[in-house]
This record gives structure tokens, sequence and C-alpha cells, in this order.
């Protein structure tokens, strides 16, 4: 059974769109495997630009709409493990990428879980996102999809730094959330930068994870009701993906 705390999140969103004080409107999507991703050169080596007009190259995954054209998204590396510990294919890995725009606010998503349906145990998903909006990225979210009941162990841990070489890696962190057993978490704010470089971890060094699915937010810190919208778009991003991945394991959501 699919565990994902979404009750009160739903129930806030349905009465909110009910009285029309909330509105998310998708500007633009992407959808492919990591492979597809890092073949892509929309804007420089294994980059994706939210333009799908001029960027709808279907061998390297697909874009819906047009975007604005005014962040990238570049992949870096990844080894993922599964839940026999070998390392996953990038053509293993299903990843979603989305731009939606919620009152007045360009919020990103970036998703990922494995095409085989099977789960994901340990290691790290890494990717970097460039915007030339002035208004830049000072504020994220995590969340998960867990396979089977809460235990505490199931952890995504998100790490936001201000650099990233491929010599020495990552640095300058900006913020570090975790989402365990399958809880959204943020909005968290951090100091506005143009260019973030993400690292999403999978369980730890000790510790073995089970999870299906990983969502990752970003934006701009939103004033107090904006900020609400938000959170309500990462569940409903979280939703979306929960209910994809049931449809291809043949489960209940």
């Amino acid at each position: 059974m699919k565990t994902k705390l979404l009750v009160s999140s739903l129930l806030m969103t349905g009465a909110l769109m009910a009285s029309g004080s909330a509105s998310a409107a998708l500007v633009w999507s992407w959808s492919g495997t990591a492979q597809d991703w890092s073949n892509s050169s929309d804007n420089g080596a294994n980059s994706v630009v939210d333009n799908g007009v001029a960027f709808p190259h279907p061998a390297n995954g697909i874009a819906t709409l047009s975007g604005d054209g005014d962040t990238t998204f570049t992949f870096l590396s990844s080894n993922i493990q599964d839940s026999l510990s070998n390392i996953v294919a990038l053509s293993g890995i299903a990843v979603t990428l989305k731009e939606e725009e919620i009152s007045g606010r360009d919020l990103y998503n970036v998703g990922f879980s494995l095409v085989n349906g099977d789960i994901m145990t340990k290691n790290e998903f890494d990717y970097k996102i460039s915007t030339t909006d002035t208004a830049g990225l000072n504020s994220a979210a995590v969340g998960s999809i867990i396979s089977g009941s809460p235990n505490g162990t199931n952890l995504v841990t998100k790490n936001i730094y201000s650099s990233w070489d491929s010599t020495n890696g990552f640095s300058g962190l900006l913020a570090s959330l975790t989402s365990n057993d399958g809880k959204d978490i943020g909005f968290v704010s951090f100091p506005k930068e143009q260019t973030i470089y993400v690292q999403d971890i999978i369980g730890t060094n000790s510790q073995i994870s089970s999870i299906d699915d990983a969502h990752n937010q970003f934006t701009t810190t939103p004033e107090p009701m904006t900020l609400v919208m938000l959170g309500i778009g990462l569940v409903a991003f979280g939703y979306s993906r929960r209910n994809t991945l049931s449809a291809s394991k043949g489960l209940s959501a």
C-alpha cells in the first residue's frame, strides 16, 4: 500500500479552488529519462530549457506548451540504487520537469522515479537550475512517495548550494531540508540566487530507504497567501506523480 499524507492538504485545495482563491496554470512541462535529459543540449550540455516550442526533441524527452524560455535545467549526475543495490542506469530513471504559475509566481518542479516501478534505496541525484528572471530563486520544498508503511527511515534530503564543479563538487550550502516517510517539507527560504545546484539524497550511508518518487519545487519567497498556494502546488505535483506511478504498477492510488 502506498502511503502519502495528503488528506488535509487536498481538502484545503478543494476548498480554495472552489472559492476561486487558488489557481495554478501549467506553463511548460518536459518528461523523459535522465538519459534523455543528459543527451539534451538546449542551452549547453545536459540541459533542457523551459521552451517547448523551440525544443520539442522527441528523442530527448517530450516538452509540452511553450514556456517562457528563461530557465534552464541541467543534469549533473546520478548514482541512485534500486532494491537490489544496483546503480540504476540513466535510462532507467523517469524525470518530469514543470513550470507553473500560481498567484503570479513561477513555480519550478523536478520529480524523479524509476522507470520499472522499483524503489529507490540510496545515493543521490544531482542537477542545476538557472534562471534569467530577475526574481531569482530563493525558496524550495521537497516531498516524496514511499513504498510500504511509515517507519521513520524513508528519507529524501535536498541540499541546495551556490556552487559546484566537477573537481571539488558542491560548495556554499544555502539550505537543507528532508522529507521523511512521504511528508512534504517547505517552503524553506535561502539567499536569492540566479543559479542553484541541487543534491537530492535518498537514504543515508548507513540507512536504506524505500522511495517510489521524489519531487521538488523552487520559487521566489512568496507572500503568505501565495505560500499556501505553492504548498498546495507541491501536494498536487506529488499527487499527480503518485497516480502516474500507481497506474504504471497497476495499483490503486
